[in-house]
Parts: C-alpha cells; structure tokens; sequence
C-alpha cells in the first residue's frame, strides 16, 4: 500500500558513523509549511527491543502519531543558521586535515 503522505514530502537522512543512530530531516514539498523537521533514530535490531519499548513506541504511535522522541522542528531562519554553523564546522575540520 502507498502511503499518499509521502507524495509532499521531501525527506534525507544523515546516519552516524557508528552506524546505530540517524537524522531524518523532512519537509513538505509544496512550501505551504516553512518548516523542517529533524527526528533523531536510533537503529534496533528485532530480538534486542524489550516488550516495555514495544509498547511505549506503539502507545506514542496511538497517541502522538509517530514512534520516535527527538524530534526537532525548524523554521527557515533557525534552518538556515544551523546549516551555515555545520558547514562552517566541516570546513574547518577539512581545513586542519589538508593543512
């Protein structure tokens, strides 16, 4: 089944070098809401989740809407300043690197 939701959606996703957590970063395509939305996961494997987080993430679902708990919601000024503050800090790392 096709989830009609994602059609005006846009979405990217940074994961961890440790390969355990990722970023979801979302935003609606049409521009109505001028808003991004970062969600931080974490990766699980099906047999090492306890029943206690099962549940928690299926009553959040039931009554937030979405599994997760970290999620962060942006507008374009806040986007537009943290991405300036990560590539300001890429680029200095690249700088030290290539010296």
């Amino acid at each position: 089944m096709k989830n009609l939701g994602m059609e005006h959606e846009e979405h990217y996703a940074a994961f961890c070098d440790c390969s355990a957590e990722s970023v979801l970063i979302t935003r609606f395509k049409d521009d109505e809401y001028k808003e991004i939305y970062l969600s931080i996961w974490g990766y699980r494997y099906p047999h090492s989740v306890s029943w206690h987080e099962k549940l928690r993430h299926i009553w959040r679902i039931i009554t937030v809407g979405y599994p997760f708990e970290d999620d962060i919601v942006l507008n374009p000024d806040s986007a537009k300043a943290l991405g300036i503050k990560l590539i300001e800090y890429a680029e200095g790392w690249i700088e030290k690197e290539n010296g």
